[in-house]
């Protein structure tokens, strides 16, 4: 059985897969007086899935937390998360509260997160962690979602994690869009002026201004508008 591929063990060959898939409340660890996974298999740790499997089992704690996970509800997540991870509070005396605090005495995470591994970017590091399991739980472009700075104040030195928060950033900023294809305005409607209002956009031009080295629109600030007319310089009467 355990010399070939079976969809309901992880891997081949492994003692702890067996174990994991017949007895799993035997590794845990969570519960101090369960086999630790390092017992069972030594390179336990070089196989992403069971880190992947011991980051859910860490978070499925917090009650909720398994339910939105499965059902990929991104802001539920993230609320239980602020509540019960970020705002989680050391058991131990001189203990930092926090993050690192929760993953250690809680999911029993130290061993994984303490050492370098070849799929997260970081050691010791919250985000790394989530940035592997849960990727969609940090992320700039959905307000739902967890704020990268929430979960971590620095981000240098750690080139995947940076690299993906600017690039959300700067999807993330407003602007004026002048992709080509969305260039294409037409008038619905005319006010009742004999002038109407008609928009010529010299496509020349707006390719110039696209390929403007350093050219970036940015919107000062947006104010309401009380009159049309006075704005367009018309004289109402």
């Amino acid at each position: 059985m355990m010399i070939h591929s079976r969809t309901y063990l992880a891997k081949i060959g492994s003692p702890a897969s067996l174990l994991r898939f017949a007895l799993p409340s035997l590794i845990d660890l969570r519960n101090p007086d369960a086999l630790d996974p390092l017992e069972v298999e030594r390179d336990y740790w070089t196989n992403p899935e069971n880190a992947k499997y011991h980051i859910y089992q860490a978070l499925d704690i917090i009650p909720g937390f398994k339910e939105a996970r499965e059902q990929n509800n991104i802001k539920v997540m993230a609320e239980l998360y602020r509540k019960y991870v970020i705002g989680y509070p050391s058991k131990k005396e001189a203990g930092e509260n926090g993050q690192l605090a929760f993953f250690y005495e809680v999911g029993g995470l130290r061993g994984l997160m303490t050492k370098a591994r070849t799929y997260l970017v970081k050691i010791s590091s919250a985000a790394s962690l989530l940035h592997f399991a849960l990727p969609s739980l940090i992320d700039l472009r959905n307000q739902d979602a967890l704020d990268p700075l929430e979960v971590e104040r620095d981000w240098s030195g750690v080139p995947k994690l940076s690299n993906d928060r600017e690039d959300q950033a700067m999807r993330a900023k407003g602007g004026i869009d002048l992709t080509p294809a969305n260039m294409n305005l037409q008038v619905k409607k005319e006010i009742a002026s004999p002038l109407g209002i008609k928009f010529h956009l010299d496509p020349a031009m707006l390719e110039q201004l696209q390929n403007a080295p350093g050219f970036v629109p940015v919107i000062i600030s947006v104010q309401p508008l009380k009159s049309l007319a006075e704005f367009l310089g018309l004289n109402p009467s």
